[in-house]
């Protein structure tokens, strides 16, 4: 990830030397910068829950490490939750308003999965949401490089209205998942660091690179500032096919952005 994090530098160090080598005459190069927050919807999806009891090594959680282990199905929807975005765009002009663009960004991508299962104790069903032992299970944080290429943009009512479609690509920097949730009924147990009880959900091995497409809209409040408003579809899934040896149904995902775009070699 570091040769990816080090061509976005360089996208950006190329966009500033454009638009700044035409800065005294009407500019082919465009600059703008984008920044707000990001909403991100993903679907409803089935996946697999690991419930196991007793741990015996201090410390080590893992089904492996459980003196009993059950496997439920489970269902999970999910809640967007707020991010952000910033990137940096470059603009070439073509004829009949038309543009072509190249951007790059980071992109912070936050939702909440709420999974329910059902577990048989004794011949007892027992329907469980997770959530109700710890309302963080399941947050999902996100940080990916953006990448939206060979985007084609076309100007509206005197280029006030810009409509934008193209490719997207996402990078995988970090992430941090919450699927694993532990419970001890005893301070005994705590100290020792081994819990009574242990709940693993399969989801969690993220995609290194999603993608998809981008639709996007700006409108010019003045000169320099514009809102912009674009939504990427993932046509992959976010996930990767297999998890702990667990089949993982495909999880796509869209999200949306809202914020400002400012060119700031027009002020």
């Amino acid at each position: 990830m570091n040769k990816v994090f080090l061509l976005f530098l360089s996208c950006l160090a190329t966009c500033f030397a454009f638009a700044q080598g035409e800065i005294n005459q009407p500019r082919r190069f465009d600059l703008r910068i984008n920044a707000g927050s990001t909403f991100t919807l993903v679907q409803d999806f089935n996946n697999t829950v690991i419930y196991g009891k007793n741990m015996m090594i201090p410390g080590f959680i893992d089904p492996s490490n459980a003196q009993s282990v059950s496997v439920s199905s489970a269902t999970s929807t999910a809640r967007s939750q707020l991010g952000w975005h910033v990137e940096a765009e470059l603009f070439y002009r073509l004829p009949q308003n038309l543009r072509l663009s190249v951007g790059a960004g980071l992109k912070k991508v936050r939702f909440d999965t709420n999974s329910r299962f059902t577990y048989f104790d004794n011949g007892q069903s027992k329907t469980y949401n997770l959530d109700d032992f710890d309302r963080r299970f399941g947050e999902t944080r996100l940080l990916y490089l953006s990448v939206t290429p060979v985007n084609i943009s076309k100007g509206l009512f005197e280029n006030r209205l810009v409509l934008q479609a193209g490719p997207a690509f996402n990078f995988l920097l970090s992430h941090d998942v919450e699927n694993v949730l532990v419970i001890y009924h005893s301070t005994d147990s705590q100290a020792n660091r081994t819990p009574d009880e242990a709940y693993f959900d399969t989801i969690g091995n993220m995609r290194n690179l999603i993608w998809g497409c981008n639709l996007g809209a700006s409108y010019k409040i003045i000169a320099p500032l514009s809102v912009k408003l674009s939504a990427q579809y993932y046509i992959n899934s976010m996930y990767e096919d297999k998890s702990g040896g667990f089949d993982v149904e495909k999880i796509r995902a869209l999200t949306v952005q809202a914020g400002v775009s400012v060119a700031p070699f027009a002020f």
